[in-house]
């Protein structure tokens, strides 16, 4: 907190005596109080026993010149806010700019005026106050703040009084903090006393007790200090400092703490009580103190009434609440046993009367509907099923009041972002023999036998992929083997062959490796499909993916239409390797290049990047993207379905996309896309890195 007011020293550095003396006199005269230093090590050695306001320094001088000096004096922590006057004989440009470098905040040339000098002393002193006035006031309003915010989790007293007196002498560095209190409707937290003030709480700073026993002290309540406090709260409701108080009689006081101030606790023309601060120092507090006190007493006054307002509030909702559960008790007894019957059935029922208002409603409704039963019994019906259209709906139930006849109707509808299949019956109920009063509705959800057939159905079709497959597989891999066997048995031709040139026995030996490595892929293709519907795991290494979609691109340079693209590479060849099967991570990326060169028919740009993902930890990005038709929102969560192609009718199976996604999560990745329509489509493959994987290995 703030200090006493003292004259401001300043540190005069300078080996001209006469100018020293001078100087000396000059300040003294002025009210400052100097301190003299003839070289830079004489001022750094002061410097270590005291912190001046202000510092006047020559450049050349002995041992330690000015310029190094300012330098250390600014690397000082302690010192580096400290204002320096450079005053010295040299006036050139040179040195000036060299001195403000070095942390100088004015030069001053020799021979000097003292009345300007005097100006800039003034100067610099009075924006230094002001710095460290502005930094007080921000330290008090952030504690203020502070305190404000602890009062505020503390409703009931007890911890209220606690809280208040511990964080005041945290936030602020007091020694002593107590909360009195004339109002003792609550017990006190210290003893038991109906004399006023009541002690509620006490807080020694270091100490870890919160409270003070004064049960054992005699006369603990009646102290001269207590007496004292409530008579200077009766007869002064304002803030009073250095409240001098004999140890043996001050309450809260010690041979090393004094009580410094009272800060009365009003509310509107109201004395709650009294807020007590006590600190070792001497001097720790001013006048400068007392609005933050204030406006801290004031705070916790407010504090203190919201505390009563919440008891008196609790006891009456507990009151409130406690006859209310009686009321609900019998109620619930009476309705207890039909609604257990009618909401241990598995299915949705409402029941409606003839005004299509619901007068029954079960559990399984409420979860179908969000909709409570209390919420829901009473309302009509074209309230709470909104989404069906009211004619349709009355219709529906006027033709059950009419003939007497049990409906029954498949519906599906979107819960939860979640569609869902319902069977709904309706079923006419009679109160009075001949005349229908009310209709049942029953709900039984069967998306889960659906999602069943659905499943069984999916599975019959994989079976029949397996079977074609195994025998496509047998009928490709047998023309693949003689392709891949003409391809080497050219190659050892070739290799002895003399008379061709280099150039055309180079391009040979290239075509005829890429026959051949293609050949051999279209193997592991054909192994793939079988492996669709078999699920088998492949061996994995690892594997440098940025090699991977170099080899992949220089397959695809061949290829007619890719000729055509702009192809643009971003590769981070920083990323570690990915634990893969080289074979199916080629086919992915070739397959998701290759739609993006069909999306793309005219021409256009297909980037590739590859990066560490931004979103998921150690693992490696690999995005495709192409500026082609782009992907309809509406298809976007059916690209990876078997037999889905938005391409013409016969170039287009719909395995292309499943596959890669059978792939990418087999290998324990994740496709992502992105599209907008007409203008491209983003693909990207998230693949956990070698160093993310031996992480997971050894957790």
């Amino acid at each position: 907190m703030r200090e006493e007011q003292h004259k401001s020293v300043i540190l005069v550095v300078d080996d001209d005596t006469t100018i020293l003396s001078l100087l000396q006199n000059f300040l003294y005269g002025e009210g400052y109080e100097p301190i003299t230093a003839s070289n830079g090590v004489e001022a750094l050695q002061l410097l270590e026993q005291l912190e001046p306001d202000l510092i006047l320094l020559d450049i050349k001088m002995p041992k330690l010149g000015g310029l190094e000096t300012c330098a250390r004096i600014r690397a000082s922590q302690s010192l580096s806010d400290v204002p320096i006057i450079i005053i010295s004989a040299i006036g050139e440009i040179d040195d000036k700019a060299k001195a403000f470098r070095l942390g100088a905040n004015d030069y001053v040339t020799k021979p000097f005026n003292t009345t300007e000098l005097l100006l800039r002393i003034r100067s610099l002193l009075r924006s230094r106050q002001m710095e460290q006035e502005i930094i007080r006031k921000n330290f008090e309003l952030s504690a203020l703040s502070a305190i404000s915010k602890d009062l505020i989790t503390a409703i009931n007293q007890r911890d209220l009084f606690k809280l208040a007196a511990r964080s005041i002498c945290e936030r602020l560095g007091y020694d002593l903090c107590a909360v009195l209190l004339q109002d003792t409707s609550f017990e006190a937290e210290i003893e038991e006393s109906t004399s006023w003030p009541v002690v509620k709480a006490v807080h020694w700073q270091g100490d870890s007790a919160e409270t003070n026993n004064c049960r054992n002290r005699p006369e603990a309540a009646k102290t001269d200090f207590e007496k004292y406090v409530n008579e200077y709260i009766q007869n002064s409701a304002q803030p009073k400092l250095e409240i001098r108080c004999d140890a043996s009689n001050a309450k809260f006081a010690s041979d090393e703490i004094k009580i410094q101030a009272i800060i009365p606790l009003c509310f509107k023309d109201e004395i709650l009580g009294a807020l007590v601060i006590g600190s070792r120092a001497q001097s720790k507090l001013s006048c400068g103190d007392l609005p933050l006190l204030s406006a801290i007493g004031s705070n916790l006054s407010l504090a203190i009434k919201n505390s009563e307002l919440y008891e008196a509030t609790r006891f009456y909702l507990e009151d409130v609440a406690e006859r209310v559960a009686v009321r609900a008790d019998e109620l619930e007894q009476q309705k207890a046993f039909t609604e257990k019957i009618v909401d241990s059935l598995p299915v949705g029922l409402s029941v409606i009367d003839q005004d299509y208002r619901i007068a029954a409603w079960n559990k399984n409704r409420e979860g179908a509907y969000g909709i409570t039963r209390e919420k829901a019994i009473g309302r009509s019906i074209f309230e709470v099923f909104r989404k069906q259209p009211r004619e349709k709906l009355q219709a529906e139930f006027e033709r059950v009041f009419q003939t007497g006849q049990i409906e029954r109707v498949e519906t599906e509808t979107v819960i939860d972002d979640e569609t869902r299949y319902f069977i709904i019956s309706k079923i006419p109920m009679s109160l009075a023999e001949g005349k229908i009063t009310h209709v049942i509705t029953i709900s039984e959800d069967v998306t889960e036998r659906k999602r069943i057939i659905e499943q069984a159905s999916k599975a019959e079709k994989l079976a029949a992929i397996g079977q074609l497959a195994a025998g496509v597989v047998h009928e490709i891999n047998n023309p693949l083997a003689s392709i891949a066997a003409c391809a080497e048995g050219l190659l050892t031709k070739l290799a002895t062959e003399r008379r061709l040139s280099a150039t055309t026995r180079s391009s040979f030996e290239e075509y005829l490796k890429i026959i051949e490595t293609e050949a051999y892929r279209c193997k592991r293709i054909t192994n793939s499909l079988l492996d669709f519907s078999r699920a088998q795991h492949s061996a994995k290494e690892n594997l440098d993916i940025n090699l991977a979609l170099e080899q992949t691109l220089f397959l695809l340079k061949h290829h007619a239409r890719f000729k055509v693209m702009n192809l643009v590479k971003e590769l981070d060849y920083s990323l570690s390797p990915v634990c893969v099967n080289e074979g199916q991570i080629k086919q992915a990326l070739m397959a998701i290049i290759i739609n993006a060169v069909d999306a793309m028919p005219d021409g256009g740009t297909v980037t590739v990047r590859t990066s560490w993902s931004d979103s998921r930890r150690n693992q490696i990005c690999i995005e495709i993207a192409d500026t082609g038709c782009g992907i309809p929102p509406q298809y976007l969560s059916k690209i990876f379905d078997p037999f889905f192609t938005l391409k013409p009718r016969g170039i287009g199976t719909g395995l292309g996309l499943s596959i890669c996604y059978g792939i990418i999560t087999e290998h324990g990745g994740t496709i992502l896309v992105d599209s907008v329509e007409n203008q491209g489509s983003s693909f990207r493959i998230l693949l956990p890195a070698v160093k993310a994987v031996a992480q997971e290995v050894v957790a």
